[in-house]
Formats: structure tokens, sequence, C-alpha cells
């Protein structure tokens, strides 16, 4: 199971968005109704997680995305052919893309430790390598996607045993949803 925290975000008018971690969507609801046991049971959130802030994931979190910042060179103390190594993650990349009704944040989860187990060989990344093999996944992939890139960032963070954290975020106005960072 994962720790799932959340906090509503207050709209200013009686009433808060909340997202959703079991339908991966951000819905408007008047705040009294927000402490409803059983809404926050079909949205898959609990009261005990209910938390008054939340950190900011920009002050923690580097960019990976291969759009969103300028590559750096990288030194390759593992000698890493992040071509041969992206190759099965870019199909991961494009179905996690296209398929997020079916992975919402609860189910990706485990599925990525599932996953994570069943995959041949240890990799021993470092934190800037995985940056970079995501980089690479995105470049070839000619997609740059925050919720595809947070779950193959996530997998490689396993992969590695490096400690990784999702965030679900929302960009305002829309319901659209903004992964990244679930601790994992």
């Amino acid at each position: 199971m994962t720790d799932t925290i959340w906090k509503p975000v207050s709209t200013g008018d009686g009433r808060s968005l909340v997202y959703s971690p079991r339908f991966n969507s951000a819905y408007l609801f008047p705040n009294q109704l927000i402490s409803s046991s059983l809404l926050l049971f079909v949205l898959g959130l609990a009261q005990p997680d209910r938390q008054k802030s939340l950190e900011d994931p920009a002050t923690t979190v580097a960019l990976v995305g291969a759009y969103e910042k300028e590559i750096l060179k990288l030194q390759n103390s593992h000698k890493i052919d992040y071509k041969k190594v992206a190759g099965y993650l870019v199909r991961l990349y494009k179905f996690f893309n296209k398929r997020r009704f079916l992975l919402s944040l609860g189910r990706a989860t485990p599925s990525l430790k599932l996953l994570a187990a069943l995959l041949p060989g240890h990799n021993n990344y470092s934190v800037p390598e995985i940056g970079h093999v995501v980089m690479e996944v995105e470049r070839i992939a000619k997609i740059s996607d925050c919720y595809p890139r947070a779950l193959v960032t996530a997998l490689l963070c396993l992969k590695s045993s490096h400690p990784c954290k999702i965030t679900i975020g929302i960009l305002a106005p829309t319901t659209s949803m903004h992964g990244a960072q679930l601790l994992v």
C-alpha cells in the first residue's frame, strides 16, 4: 500500500478542489461535503491522511523533462548506453501516457512495484543518471508529459533502490492533473 496524503484546495467561494487517486481526476465540492466519509471512500482518500498543508514539490524536485530544461552533459560513471536502456521504457512511457485512465495513481503504484520486481537485473543508477535516462526516453518518444515521466522515474528509482515521491497537483483552473513526485 502507498502513503497518500492530501489537502483540499480552496477556491475561495465555499468550494474546494479535491484530487481523487482512484479516478485520476480533480473534483470541485462544497467545503462541508469534503468531510463526508462516504465521499472520501469513493474518491480513494482517508480523513486521517488529510493535511493542513503540503510541501511544495517544486522546492525539492529537479526537473528531468527533455523539453523543460537544457540537457546537460552527464559524467557517465557507469558508461550507460542511454538509447539501449530507454528501449522498453519508451514503450512503457507511451503506454502510461495513453492509458492513464486505466493506471490511476492508486493502481499505478502497486503496478510499478510489481513491475520493478519482475524486471530482470538491478540498476544502480544515480539520481542524475535516472534523470538522463528519462530525458532520453522522452526524446525518443517525442513526448514530454508529467504523468508518464513521474511513473517511469518512480520505476527507475525502485529498480535502483532510491526513495521516491509522486505528488499530484492541479493546474488550475482545469481538472488536469500534474504528476511531479507518491511515496513508493
